[in-house]
């Protein structure tokens, strides 16, 4: 019986080929969208590290929850009574700003693809220079190595600043590298940083700051100078560790990332929705083409059960190799999105594709399970053939015939989408994700109504096209 499979498969090689390629795009969209955001995940947990560099504890003032992203500030004061703390060797002042944007030579603003414009007082933790000096005098400013070499900007030459005030004239100084001395992970974000006074009065933080840094003495315990600092400081400051500090960041960034992954994942979804009913009507083609000849497998001694059993090996086979297709394309279309995505702007950190053996298993269960499982009512119809059928000189069919109910529920459940993608289209949901959930909901019960209905218009339309043809070629 597996010979006769394994026959079968190459001689309809073709329609398996075509069959396979539904499955394969759906494998590959599953393993990209995956491979890219583990990926990603990995290089931004490793660049969340270099963010908290070598600063040992945070204070900054506790957020209340209806405050959003707008913290409050750190009276300048607060940092002479942070180094009266024992334990306390150095501490690292900072503010921080969005929207602040750097012009080129020809005065265009240096606006980033999607990452945010950052204005920022320079900080020896997490900018290290590469070339130039760090700013220390009023009206100059170092920019990350990554805006410095797209925009070609020169040390030693001014360029207009737009801060969240007021735009001023600076020189720059120095080019620097964000998060590592070797290479420059500011993934994109644009980055204007300044002597620590000069960001003051530039970016609006007058007296104030946003965060102190604490450099613990390497002889006192981080834990200790921790708890000396909260009792010092009182509860409306808190006094974040280093992994905290990394934590936070990390999560700001999965934030991100499960976004861009739920995007990705909705279009596999439609993908694996699609090869499911490509598949299953695939199977009921072919079962109804092969009447006669699973007719006559049941004349010379095949059980109903083997009947069953060809159709599920033939489906499961499908499956498989799409399955291992599908996982070589996914990898690489994780590589080249990413490779687009830089080239369109948007900063990643560098680091090696990540497949974890989760999306290995989630991939073998949408190509090999979704195409078997599409497969079961093909199957069974397939085991009612008798073996009186192989004996029919006229070929039957044993597909479903249509039915008033489903031209019925075709429209309705038309309707439905197309209610569905007005929604996602032309009104403002509360957020974006809900945008993408009810456009892919929409295409989805678009597809579905169509299928429904489409046995009612297969036949008149293949007549109206097939006329013409079948009129040239002299047939009747």
């Amino acid at each position: 019986m597996f010979k006769l499979i394994i026959r079968h498969l190459r001689e309809k090689w073709i329609r398996f080929t075509l069959t396979m390629v539904s499955v394969v795009a759906g494998v590959t969209f599953l393993v990209g969208s995956f491979v890219l955001t583990d990926s990603l995940r990995s290089a931004f947990g490793e660049l969340a590290q270099d963010i908290a560099g070598n600063i040992d504890l945070t204070v900054r003032p506790t957020q209340e929850i209806d405050q959003g992203f707008h913290r409050p500030t750190l009276p300048e004061s607060l940092d002479r009574q942070i180094k009266s703390v024992p334990g306390v060797a150095q501490t690292i002042p900072g503010v921080v700003a969005p929207s602040v944007y750097i012009s080129d030579d020809e005065g265009e603003l240096i606006i980033p693809n999607g990452p945010p414009a950052l204005g920022m007082s320079f900080d020896s933790t997490s900018l290290f220079v590469i070339k130039g000096k760090e700013p220390t005098e009023q009206n100059e400013f170092a920019a990350d190595a990554t805006t410095a070499k797209l925009n070609k900007l020169s040390i030693g030459e001014t360029y207009r600043i737009n801060g969240p005030l007021r735009h001023e004239e600076f020189e720059l100084v120095g080019i620097f590298n964000f998060g590592s001395p070797e290479s420059d992970n500011s993934s994109g974000t644009t980055m204007a940083a300044f002597e620590l006074s000069e960001a003051q009065q530039f970016l609006g933080y007058e007296d104030q700051y946003l965060a102190i840094g604490v450099i613990v003495d390497p002889s006192t315990n981080v834990a200790e100078v921790k708890v000396d600092l909260e009792d010092s400081l009182g509860s409306t400051y808190e006094v974040l560790t280093q992994e905290a500090v990394a934590e936070e960041t990390e999560a700001d960034f999965n934030g991100f990332i499960n976004v861009f992954n739920n995007i990705l994942l909705i279009f596999a979804s439609i993908t694996v929705f699609v090869s499911a009913f490509i598949i299953n009507n695939t199977f009921r083609i072919i079962v109804g083409q092969r009447v006669r000849e699973l007719g006559l497998w049941r004349t010379i001694g095949a059980t109903p059960r083997q009947v069953t059993y060809s159709v599920l090996t033939e489906s499961a086979l499908l499956g498989i190799v799409s399955t291992i297709a599908g996982l070589g394309l996914g990898v690489v279309a994780a590589r080249v999105i990413k490779a687009l995505l830089k080239t369109w702007g948007f900063g990643l950190p560098d680091g090696p594709l990540t497949l974890q053996p989760r999306t290995v298993l989630l991939a073998l269960l949408v190509g090999a399970g979704v195409t078997v499982v599409s497969s079961i009512f093909p199957a069974l119809n397939a085991q009612r053939i008798s073996p009186i059928a192989a004996l029919n000189l006229t070929p039957t069919n044993i597909m479903d015939s249509f039915k008033l109910r489903h031209l019925i529920g075709g429209f309705e459940v038309i309707i439905v989408g197309i209610v569905c993608l007005a929604y996602g289209m032309f009104f403002t949901p509360d957020d974006a994700m809900t945008t993408f959930l009810a456009i892919g909901i929409g295409a989805l019960a678009v597809f579905l109504g169509i299928n429904l209905l489409s046995p009612a218009f297969a036949r008149p339309v293949a007549g109206l096209l097939g006329r013409p043809v079948l009129a040239l070629l002299g047939m009747p």
